[in-house]
């Protein structure tokens, strides 16, 4: 029994080791998809918000319509950014930089291609669309050029001009304006073919708190409500805050956000203005007058936030209980053990160890006394072997034999053998001498 307790912890404690080791090496559940862009149609309002891997499509009243994975649509790598081009058609940037990252799909026909022109794939920043003509304007970051294309993709014109890491293009009243590679301002140019890309003014966003500050840079900017929204940061920090303009691009004000909100991109939805951060499910809304309402949230990720958190809280709570149970059960294996132990000292000390059934009506057991005449190299032999030569013993019908451990093993009617010279019980064999 001693032997099995001690079995039993050592199971215990190294399934324990076994369970650690698994919790620490079981792959965490999937992420949940943070949101990396949205868009909205001008006129319909539809609205589209995207991860990296997903289109979420919702109508103008925000319920979500449809979900369409984007690698199923024929879209590879992952979403950096995404333009309506028509109620029907999105164009979408990847991140990769080779190969080309320009592709347009087809909402209805469920498909998306790569755009190129006479050089190949076609390699974009950012993209707009002249509403009018269905043009596309392409900005390239990595080659410092802006591109004018037709519908098709074919280049119509292009000029080299100093770019921002993230430029952000938007075509308004006949006009492209572009984010500044250089402090916190637009730059106003031409979009013509003929004079693509000519600077016809430069305006600086210099609100009081901006200044104060060191927002030294244009991160977004968008038309909304019959104002300008623009989102100013600090080049070194990355902490930003988004102000309001008039038509003129006088200030108007800031925008009040919540603590710890750093908006990545405003997304025009109407007359009402989202804010998009990458680190947030939610997009925080405000009305024409920069007043604040409910936040936007995408009920498809809800769910998988849900499920998220369900899956995360089960295996805690299944870990939690493995490794109690099995602590439990090693300190169980333990406590038994040293109960064990502490069971033989006392029957050895008692000389009954090993004989439980024996303790309580050991003074009633009968020891048959050595025989004088013994042969003296048998009680030596006795002596090394550790035994005492009371070594039978006689308990109502029962015999008692004592092997050479000082283990008692009783038996009766049949299950003795007797022998002239011996008596068997179980397997221990005791010498009885002889006659003589």
């Amino acid at each position: 029994l001693k032997r099995a307790g001690a079995a039993i912890t050592l199971v215990a404690l190294l399934t324990l080791g076994l369970v650690l080791v698994g919790l620490r090496l079981l792959p965490a559940p999937a992420p949940v998809p943070q949101l990396v862009a949205a868009a909205s149609q001008r006129d319909a309002g539809d609205l589209v918000l995207a991860t990296s891997d997903i289109l979420l499509r919702h109508d103008r009243s925000g319920a979500e319509q449809e979900t369409l994975v984007l690698r199923e649509l024929g879209f590879t790598g992952k979403l950096a950014g995404l333009v309506w081009e028509n109620p029907e058609t999105l164009l979408l940037l990847a991140d990769n930089s080779a190969g080309g990252n320009l592709y347009r799909c087809q909402l209805q026909q469920r498909q998306c291609r790569l755009l190129a022109d006479e050089s190949g794939p076609l390699q974009a920043s950012a993209v707009t669309v002249i509403r009018s003509s269905g043009r596309l304007i392409l900005a390239d970051s990595s080659r410092s050029l802006l591109s004018l294309h037709d519908a098709r993709g074919r280049r119509l014109a292009s000029s080299e001009r100093p770019l921002p890491a993230r430029p952000i293009l938007r075509a308004r009243d006949g006009l492209l304006l572009l984010n500044s590679a250089e402090g916190p301002g637009i730059s106003v140019l031409r979009y013509e073919t003929r004079a693509f890309g000519q600077q016809l003014d430069e305006i600086l966003l210099l609100p009081p708190a901006a200044l104060a500050a060191g927002f030294a840079a244009t991160r977004d900017f968008a038309w909304s409500g019959d104002h300008w929204w623009a989102t100013l940061e600090h080049p070194e920090s990355g902490a930003a805050a988004v102000f309001r303009f008039d038509a003129l691009w006088n200030t108007l004000g800031e925008v009040e956000l919540p603590a710890g909100h750093n908006p990545d991109a405003l997304v025009p939805w109407g007359k009402r203005m989202l804010m998009l951060d990458r680190t947030r499910r939610q997009l925080l809304r405000f009305s024409a007058q920069g007043e604040p309402g409910l936040p936007l949230a995408s009920p498809h990720l809800q769910r998988l936030a849900d499920s998220h958190a369900q899956t995360l809280g089960l295996r805690e709570y299944l870990g939690e209980a493995a490794l109690t149970l099995l602590a439990l059960l090693a300190l169980a294996g333990g406590s038994f053990t040293f109960w064990q132990h502490l069971r033989q000292r006392v029957f050895a000390a008692d000389r009954h160890r090993s004989a439980p059934v024996l303790a309580k009506r050991a003074d009633d057991i009968f020891w048959l006394p050595p025989r004088r005449q013994r042969p003296g190299h048998f009680t030596a032999l006795l002596r090394r072997l550790g035994m005492q030569q009371q070594y039978i013993g006689v308990l109502g019908n029962s015999l008692i034999l004592v092997d050479h451990r000082g283990v008692y093993h009783v038996g009766h009617g049949i299950e003795l053998q007797q022998h002239p010279r011996f008596l068997r019980a179980e397997e221990v064999i005791v010498y009885t001498g002889t006659r003589r």
